[in-house]
This record gives C-alpha cells, structure tokens and sequence, in this order.
C-alpha cells in the first residue's frame, strides 16, 4: 500500500513542479513583453518628442517668416508662414489627443490656452506685416513689439508644457518597470518555494517504511 502511496505521490508533485515551471515560463514571458514595452515607453519616445519639437520650431519659423516679411516686403512670406501656422495647430492637436487618452486635465487646459493664443499671436503677424507692406510703418512698429513679445511668452509657455509631458511620459514608462520587476522576483520567489515545497513534500513520502520491509532485509 505504501508502495503505491510512494509511486502515486511522487507522480503528482513531479506534474506539480512541471506546471508550476510552465506557469511561471510563461508568466516570466509575459513580463518580458511588458517590460519591453515600458522601456520602449520611457526611454524611446522619440516619435512624441519630435512631435514636439516641430511644434516649437513650427512657432518660431512663423514668427519669422512674418517679421521676414514685414522687413523685406516680399508678400509670398505669408504663404509660408500660414503653411507653418497649419503645422503648429494641427501638432497641438495630436498633442491634444495624447492628453485626453493619458487623463492630463491640466496639460490640456494648457494646451488650449496655448493654442487660443497662436491663434492670436498668427493674426497679429499677419496684420504687422501687411502694415508694412502698405506704408504703415508705425502701427508696423507698435504691433511687431507687441507681436515679439507675445511670440517669446509662447515659447517659453509651450516648453514648460513640453517638459511637463516628456517627464510624465518617461515616469510611466519606469513606474512599469518597477512594477515589472517586482512581479518577477515575486513570481521567481514563490516558484522557489513550490518547488522546494515539492520536493521536501516527496522525499518525506519516499523516505517512509513498508512494514515488514525491515524483517525481510533481516
């Protein structure tokens, strides 16, 4: 009986340490995929940063090409600086769109802010340079002061939001990991200790006498 009992036994706790090795293979698998993605997530976000970076570019060369304008009296610069303007609104929108499925409300009540004011500052150049180009140097002068100052006030406002977006994007990213890297030692640790547990489980049936084994060997 207790021959079947070692034989019955032993057969479960090996199912139980093959599935458990299974269980955990494919869990750590999984980990891994997660893991990837949350590196990927926090040190690779290229794509949003460049997203980003041609915002702020977009805004200064706008800014350019209309002050450009204004100074040289070439008109075909508010073709250029409208195609800009469309590049900078369309970017705060997909910037928009990121906030709104990452929950940022204060990102972007910003964002709007920021996208009113463009708005603005595109229609104050605009008039700035037309100023100019007809002969109307000092109203051109007042609006190009008031146009500069509010293009710097952009900027700096636009990057702050900026940074504030990269460094959430990128604290994501490692709070996964940690989280990932916590499950691993605990999925590695509880493994050890079922196998373990296991095994000890098994050797204590094994070890066990059959009666009347001793009177055979004697």
């Amino acid at each position: 009986m207790i021959t079947r009992l070692k034989v019955y036994t032993s057969s479960v706790f090996g199912i139980i340490v093959v599935l458990v090795v299974v269980v955990a293979s494919i869990t750590y698998l999984n980990l891994n995929r997660i893991e990837e993605y949350a590196r990927h997530h926090s040190e690779e976000s290229m794509p949003y940063e460049l997203l980003t970076d041609e915002i702020e570019m977009g805004i200064l060369k706008t800014q350019e090409l209309l002050t450009d304008t204004a100074l040289t009296g070439q008109p075909n610069g508010f073709a250029l600086a409208g195609q800009q303007a469309k590049l900078v609104l369309e970017g705060l929108e997909k910037s928009k769109e990121i906030s709104r499925k990452e929950d940022e409300t204060a990102v972007l009540r910003e964002l709007d802010a920021i996208e009113g004011d463009f708005r603005v500052f595109y229609s104050i150049g605009r008039d700035m340079a037309s100023r100019y180009l007809h002969g109307e140097t000092a109203q051109g002068d007042t609006l190009m002061r008031d146009f500069d100052t509010r293009g710097e006030d952009l900027l700096e406002r636009y990057e702050s939001v900026r940074q504030l977006q990269i460094h959430k994007q990128k604290a994501d990213g490692k709070r996964i990991l940690e989280t990932v890297h916590q499950a691993k030692v605990l999925l590695l640790s509880t493994c050890l200790v079922a196998v373990a547990a296991s095994l000890i489980a098994a050797f204590t049936i094994l070890s066990l006498k059959v009666p009347g084994e001793n009177r055979k060997e004697k």
